[in-house]
Parts: C-alpha cells; sequence; structure tokens
C-alpha cells in the first residue's frame, strides 16, 4: 500500500508516477466510516468532474494501461498501431467525455484525510494516463483537425488543475506534484508548437481562456497541499493516541505504508501515549514556523534552516521521520509558476501578433 506523503516524497526524489490503487481500502474495519460528514463529491454530483472520471477509468482502452508509468512528454510520436488505435469510433468516444469532463466546474474525488497512512489515491494513476492519452492524441490531429487538436491541449491544462484540486479544500501533497508536471506537459507542447509558429491567435485565445481558470494566488495549490499533509500525520496520531501502545501502532502503520520495517522507526515506536501527545505538540510547533516560512518573501533560507533542526531532532522524533523536504517542494513551486508565466506570455504575444 502507497501512502500519499510517501508517495509525495518519491515523486520529489525520483518523478516517478503515481501507481493506481484499489478503489477501496479492504483493511480499514473499525475506523468509523459512518461517523464522517459526507464529502463534497457525494453531495453535489452535478458539476463534480471527478464522477465523470471515475466512471471512465471504468472503461478505459485496454492499451492505455501503461501509460501512466511513463512520462508525458509534449513531442510524443505515434506508431502506425496507436494512430489506428486512437482513430477508432470507441476511443474518440471515450476521449470526448474526456474533454467534457475536464469542463466542468470543480473536481473532487472525497479523499479522506482522517484516515491517515491508509488514505488511498486512486485516481492519479488514471489521471496521469488520461492526460498521455490526449497529449498524444492532439499530436495526430495537428495536421487534420487543428480545432479538435487545440481542444484535447486545453482539456491538458484544464485537467493539470482538476489533479491539483482533486479533494474538497484543494488537493494533498502528491496530487499538487503530478499535476503540476500534466501541466508542464501541456507547456511544453505550446512551446514547441510556438517554436515552429504553429499557433494562431484564435488558438491562443482558446489555450489562454483554460489558464484564466488557475488562482493567482496559489495557482497549483501549494499551500493547501502543505495543511492537507499535516492533516495526514494528525489523523494517523489521533487514531492511534489511545492505545496501549500507540508509538509501536503508529510505527507499525507507518512501516506498512512505507513497505519498510518497524525496526527503522525504533523513535517512534518506544512512545506512550504522553510521549505522543508532546511529540504532536513539538510538530505542531515546526508546522507554525514552516508556515511563517512559507508565506514570507524569503522562504528558502527560513525554510532550509527548519529542515536542518527538524533533521537534528530539534522537533522530536515525529517531525524527524514525517518532514518531507519542503525546499524541494519550494523548487517544484516555484518552477511551475515560473512556467505557466511563460506559457501565458507566449500565447499572449501570439493574440497580440507580436
Amino acid at each position: 500500500m502507497t501512502r500519499a506523503r510517501a508517495a509525495a516524497a518519491a515523486v520529489i526524489l525520483a518523478a516517478g508516477g503515481a501507481a493506481a490503487q484499489p478503489l477501496v481500502n479492504q483493511g480499514n474495519e473499525g475506523q468509523g466510516f459512518a461517523e464522517a460528514p459526507l464529502p463534497r463529491a457525494w453531495l453535489a454530483p452535478k458539476d463534480n468532474a471527478a464522477l465523470t472520471y471515475l466512471r471512465l477509468f471504468m472503461v478505459q482502452p485496454g492499451f492505455m494501461e501503461d501509460f501512466g508509468d511513463q512520462e508525458i512528454t509534449p513531442t510524443a510520436v505515434l506508431s502506425d498501431e496507436l494512430v489506428e488505435k486512437f482513430a477508432s469510433d470507441d476511443v474518440q468516444a471515450w476521449i470526448t467525455e474526456l474533454l467534457i469532463a475536464t469542463e466542468l466546474p470543480y473536481c473532487d474525488f472525497g479523499i479522506r484525510l482522517d484516515m491517515g497512512w491508509n488514505t488511498l489515491l486512486p485516481h492519479l494513476g488514471h489521471l496521469r494516463r488520461s492526460a498521455r492519452a490526449l497529449i498524444l492524441d492532439t499530436n495526430r490531429l495537428l495536421e487534420s483537425d487543428r480545432p479538435s487538436a487545440f481542444r484535447r491541449l486545453g482539456a491538458v491544462f484544464a485537467l493539470a488543475r482538476h489533479v491539483c484540486a482533486s479533494s474538497d479544500g484543494g488537493g494533498v501533497l502528491i496530487e499538487t506534484l503530478v499535476g503540476s508536471a500534466v501541466f508542464s506537459a501541456a507547456a511544453g507542447a505550446v512551446s514547441d508548437l510556438d517554436s515552429n509558429d504553429k499557433i494562431t491567435p484564435d488558438e491562443a485565445r482558446a489555450l489562454l481562456a483554460k489558464l484564466a481558470d488557475y488562482d493567482p494566488s496559489d495557482p497549483f495549490g501549494y499551500a493547501a497541499s502543505i495543511e492537507r499533509e499535516r492533516a495526514f500525520v494528525v489523523a494517523s496520531i489521533d487514531a492511534v493516541i489511545d492505545l496501549d501502545k500507540p508509538g509501536l501502532a503508529l510505527a507499525e502503520d507507518y512501516a506498512s505504508a512505507t513497505s519498510s520495517t518497524v525496526g527503522v522507526y525504533e523513535g517512534l515506536a518506544a512512545l506512550d501515549r504522553e510521549g505522543l501527545r508532546d511529540e504532536l505538540r513539538r510538530y505542531e510547533e515546526a508546522y507554525e514556523i514552516l508556515r511563517a516560512a512559507w508565506g514570507s518573501n524569503d522562504p528558502r533560507a527560513k525554510l532550509e534552516n527548519l529542515e536542518s533542526l527538524v533533521a537534528d531532532g530539534h522537533f522530536g522524533v515525529v517531525s524527524s521521520v514525517f518532514w518531507p523536504s519542503f525546499s524541494r517542494i519550494l523548487d517544484s513551486r516555484e518552477t511551475i509558476e515560473s512556467t505557466l508565466v511563460d506559457v501565458r506570455g507566449k500565447l499572449e504575444r501570439i493574440v497580440s501578433g507580436e
């Protein structure tokens, strides 16, 4: 089982794809599912793209199965076999529904943060495959049907936004990182087409309309995802705090989620209730400093200093075990926000006729 923050760390360090997971976690008996409020995903289905995506995942063309594990390359060339498959009526009908889903106003898969390490993100692998399919079909159609090609390219920008905010209140960290990668692929396609003078002003306007949906204050939801990262840790501690050996239970849960052994987390395993409560207090203290650093004018130096303190144990064992590299996350945010500014500038230049 892949826990959300462990997956996020893997993306930060290795740029790997998120593997598809089962839709239902079979190992959470007694977690109190009925006690939690229904997520927005179940209450307002009409405009929720997630419900359409879920239906499409169940009937996704079989040849796309490997797409989620491949880099989303903006200039990918299709083999003759793939051209034939993409041109089929069944695949085009599937893509048409995918295009409609990307045009819906919001996307909420109802991610349950209160499940801590047991939180599964089954949609990420599917959404990566969907993005790759749209990029490939864009390239297939560029010479024969430009309106359809650019509708697909615009849909990748919209899909990226849905990935970044696929939970009520914003995405989790791994979703934000995957959404950023999807956006980067679409931006790369724009750059390639622009360098070959293959975008008209009307086509540029249509793509700019997709970019207009990104929140200028935090376009890829990094700030929200950092808060949800904290929610994972707090939920996981809350789930074990009343047990006889809460530290051991926490270490076992995390070891299972990260495919490691409990022995790696001896410091966690030794914590009793009072010790774990004190560790949570220190973790919250570190997070307060993180919030202030993230929103400051010079976050990098402050984040690196905080990471050094966490690594040295200044904020306890819980913080040292569960703390990702926020300076690397900042790198990712700065890179993708720069990409957004760059691609918007290219399109605006085309529209203005420069």
